[in-house]
């Protein structure tokens, strides 16, 4: 064994000192330190993008259906009429209480 020669750590056969892969056991010899850091960073990276993908839609629906209920209710208010404001403002209950049993199917 020359002195730029370092005994594999997998199979104990000589290799170069600089060898990043075993010639013999094709071992990956590189520092793996960092390796499970950069997994982990894209993991995290991942679930993150999936996150606000897929809740950014559900909050904003459930956003704009709670505008759209305070609309109704604005518009029930604004009628001058008695009986359409009770019309108007029942149509606006019963989209509010769809809207809270059945979140994802409101209109």
């Amino acid at each position: 064994m020359q002195t730029s020669d370092t005994l594999c750590p997998f199979c104990a056969e000589s290799i170069k000192a600089a060898a990043i892969r075993c010639k013999h056991c094709h071992a990956d010899l590189r520092p793996k330190g960092k390796r499970w850091l950069i997994r982990l960073a894209v993991a995290a990276a991942v679930a993150l993008a999936a996150y606000l993908v897929f809740s950014d839609s559900e909050d904003k629906a459930e956003t704009d259906v709670m505008a759209d209920i305070a609309i109704c209710q604005d518009q029930a208010s604004a009628v001058a009429s008695p009986m359409a404001r009770s019309i108007i403002a029942k149509a606006c209950r019963q989209v509010e209480e769809q809207m809270r049993q059945h979140p994802g199917d409101a209109p």
